[in-house]
């Protein structure tokens, strides 16, 4: 194949573009159906980011895998976004994706702050989704 992937940012891995980190986060939140072969804007498929390590596929039935997206990988693809903000917001601002410790510990009040940008967030991903799905025709 002559697909070019380019490094986005430094220690996560070759990623096409901005742009395949916000789809996959968005495929990530909202749990949508994808196949390996579905490909991004950067022509790069799903099924090659999995080979490299960049994603997990959780393998639900004939082909179709939701993409797993654990807390940390979010975290820090998230704060890859907001390295150029200009072109693509992050999902969530990194402050609402604090990791608890023994000195700050998540209080109930955290998730009440959580929630509001949470329900944005999954909004704007349904819409990512369904616009990556549209490209990808």
């Amino acid at each position: 194949s002559r697909r070019n992937i380019t490094t986005v940012g430094k220690g996560l891995g070759s990623w096409g573009s901005l742009e395949d980190i916000r789809a996959v986060i968005s495929f990530g939140l909202t749990k949508q159906l994808i196949r390996r072969d579905f490909l991004l804007k950067s022509v790069v498929s799903i099924g090659e980011l999995e080979r490299s390590g960049l994603i997990y596929l959780s393998n639900t039935s004939d082909g179709w895998y939701t993409i797993v997206m654990p807390f940390m990988l979010l975290k820090a693809l998230n704060k890859r976004l907001s390295y150029d903000v200009e072109r693509i917001e992050p999902v969530f601002e990194d402050n609402l994706l604090s990791i608890p410790t023994h000195e700050t510990p998540w209080q109930w009040q955290d998730f009440e702050c959580f929630y509001g940008h949470f329900q944005k967030a999954l909004i704007d991903s349904f819409i990512c989704v369904q616009e990556s799905k549209i490209m990808n025709i």
